[in-house]
């Protein structure tokens, strides 16, 4: 989550609108000060009121970022992984190949010179690296079996 987020106009108008009703000045008094005997609390309901659409805000972010470490343990984990592998084969060139292959080939290319380092980080400090990894060798092994 960025400060754009955070401070964006319509976002703060929330806390804004809570005050409305809450006002109690000269030019201006809310509907519902008369209740409160013409205090004006509308700072108060607006503190309150922002401080709750901030920390929705948080909170919807940290669970967008487990999507994302979810998603790329995915997407960067075993497209990282299969490169390596196919890299540790050290594949012969072939003189005809599928399309398919020509895609394996692109991926493999395309991190060919990634550091050691990336692939360490990507395969070890997303949180959900080691599901994926162990879901990836389960199948692997469920789908030799049955070629055996």
């Amino acid at each position: 989550m960025t400060l754009k987020h955070l401070v964006e106009p319509r976002k703060r108008l929330v806390g804004l609108a809570a005050e409305w009703p809450f006002i109690s000045q000269v030019d201006y008094t809310g509907p519902l000060v008369k209740y409160l005997d013409g205090a004006d609390i509308s700072w108060i309901v607006g503190f309150f009121v922002a401080a709750i659409v901030f920390l929705v805000l948080v909170m919807t972010s940290r669970s967008e970022t487990g999507r994302h470490d979810r998603q790329m343990a995915y997407v960067q984990g075993l497209t990282h992984l299969l490169a390596r592998i196919v890299l540790a084969m050290d594949v012969p060139a072939v003189d005809h190949a599928t399309q398919t292959y020509g895609h394996l080939q692109s991926m493999v290319e395309m991190v060919r010179h990634d550091s050691d380092e990336l692939f360490d980080t990507i395969l070890g400090e997303n949180p959900f690296a080691a599901e994926v990894l162990a879901a990836f060798w389960d199948s692997a092994a469920r789908v030799t079996r049955l070629r055996r």
